[in-house]
């Protein structure tokens, strides 16, 4: 065997000590979630915040799928739906402002993304919580 190979080069670590750094993909998914986790009620440009790390939009979502097990985009929903359903059970406004509060345009496109985080309609969720009766969201469900 090649010793020199084996023991790396003169004052370098043997390339079995090397430790991997995060790529700049990586990186830029971990940026990612924490801006979409911050800063939930903005907008998102994907192809904008990719190209400010130097990545396609599509490797992107491919290396934030991939970390996360969901696309940006469905991360982002689901974020967003969660904080609704905070919203719902902790104050009185209409769905309206919920939804402008959390980013949605219109209280239709909370409530798809609502009916397909949740698995639950959102008017069942929110008049249940309103008028107090047993059919609750996915933060209050009742177990028996």
């Amino acid at each position: 065997k090649n010793m020199q190979a084996e023991r790396g080069a003169p004052g370098r670590p043997p390339a079995t000590a090397i430790l991997r750094r995060p790529n700049k993909a990586a990186i830029a998914a971990q940026a990612a979630k924490r801006l979409l986790d911050e800063q939930y009620y903005k907008k998102f440009h994907c192809a904008r915040f990719a190209a400010a790390y130097g990545l396609s939009c599509f490797h992107f979502i491919r290396v934030f799928h991939k970390q996360y097990g969901m696309s940006p985009y469905h991360y982002l929903l689901s974020v967003r739906t969660q904080h609704a359903s905070r919203l719902i059970a902790e104050s009185e406004q209409p769905l309206r402002s919920i939804a402008a509060a959390v980013g949605f345009d219109t209280v239709s496109s909370l409530a798809r993304a609502y009916q397909s985080v949740f698995k639950v309609s959102l008017s069942s969720t929110y008049f249940g919580m309103r008028l107090g009766s047993r059919a609750r969201g996915p933060i209050h469900a009742q177990t028996s």
